[in-house]
């Protein structure tokens, strides 16, 4: 009985492992199965991002061309808008050029030049600013007239040009004239640093390396160009910036050109001849100046510096550079000592051009500091 149930034992174990093993097997194919789906699907992802790839880089691409396409297209209405009111205007040309202002009055004047494309000997021509009518002579292939306007009109669109032929009126406008902005420019800019200094007797000193730019848009040219000091708005000191320029442009020019020998003496010759400028509309340099004041000063007094402008025409041009306020302590344990001096640089947080005229009006722009 022994011999059988250990042969029944030992049957029954051989089944189990036979079954283990069938389980071992179906699992390991199963892993095996499921490693190459895994595979295929990280394949077929990876080919996925790569198609999505190439397909935004299509999309950015024609996204790009249709803008330049777009751009194109606005250009070449522009051009062709361009084009079609050039074919179909009536002014082959125009002129308006600045000729004076008055400041007094707030006007200024004007010469107008127009040039008709087509015109006979019958043709009366006249230009409109705003509603005002300005009859223009025929000389040669152009009219011309001359205009006084107000200074503060804008006349952005409101420049018209009117041929007359016996029944037959047409009209144009002129659409790029302005007006002038006298206020809107910024006829001096000076940058660059300023250190003033006092000594203890109360002598205040001060040097600055300014780059001064000048220009008078085409509406001044400048016949005094200096750097003033003032005192309690007493001028005490003033350097001639337009000589220095005019000197260094003048001394420039001569390297410039070959050597000559020396010309003759003649009785009226100077070594101190006295050097005389010129106006003029522009101007640029880096100067380096230094002065010292030889009165000693106050307490509360209060010292400027600044740029100034007269134009040829008689007009004065202000530029502040820096204010700055001394103060004289006294030592109240010994008021017999001299006092102690110090210099309080103001901050300037808006510049100042004043136009003058000769009545005493004026005309002030005030732009901020960036």
């Amino acid at each position: 009985m022994s011999e059988i149930k250990e042969k029944k034992i030992r049957l029954r174990r051989k089944g189990e492992r036979k079954k283990m093993s069938r389980v071992t097997r179906n699992l390991i194919i199963a892993v095996v199965v499921l490693s190459v789906i895994v595979g295929i699907l990280g394949a077929a992802l990876v080919l996925t991002d790569v198609e999505l790839r190439k397909l935004s880089a299509q999309m950015t691409y024609m996204q790009d061309t249709v803008s330049v396409i777009n751009s194109n297209l606005d250009n070449l209405g522009t051009n062709i808008t361009a084009q079609l009111e050039e074919e179909t205007s009536l002014v082959e040309d125009y002129q308006i050029k600045l000729k004076s202002i008055n400041f007094e009055t707030k006007t200024y004047t004007v010469d107008v030049t127009i040039v008709p494309k087509e015109f006979t000997e019958s043709t009366e021509t006249s230009v409109y600013f705003g509603t005002k009518e300005y009859r223009m002579d025929k000389d040669g292939f152009t009219y011309h007239t001359t205009a006084t306007l107000p200074i503060n009109e804008s006349y952005e669109g409101n420049v018209t040009v009117l041929f007359t032929d016996g029944t037959k009126r047409t009209t144009e406008i002129i659409k790029y004239y302005h007006g002038i902005d006298i206020k809107g420019h910024d006829y001096i800019t000076c940058t660059g640093e300023t250190e003033q200094s006092i000594s203890k007797e109360g002598l205040l000193s001060e040097k600055s390396n300014l780059n001064i730019k000048v220009d008078g848009a085409q509406l001044f040219s400048f016949e005094e160009i200096s750097y003033v000091v003032s005192v309690n708005g007493t001028e005490v000191y003033t350097y001639n910036l337009l000589e220095e320029y005019e000197k260094k442009q003048a001394a420039e020019a001569d390297t410039d050109e070959p050597e000559a020998g020396p010309e003759p003496e003649t009785e009226t010759q100077t070594e101190d001849a006295e050097f005389e400028t010129e106006p003029v509309d522009t101007m640029e340099q880096q100067f380096a100046l230094e002065y010292k004041l030889e009165k000693p000063l106050e307490d509360l007094d209060r010292v400027s510096t600044m740029v100034r402008l007269k134009t040829t025409d008689g007009y004065i041009m202000t530029y502040d550079i820096s204010n700055s306020t001394i103060t004289a302590a006294v030592n109240a344990e010994k008021p017999e000592d001299p006092p102690t001096y110090a210099v309080t640089k103001d901050e300037i947080t808006r510049l100042l051009f004043i136009f003058y005229d000769s009545n005493g009006g004026t005309y002030r722009k005030t732009v901020a500091i960036h």
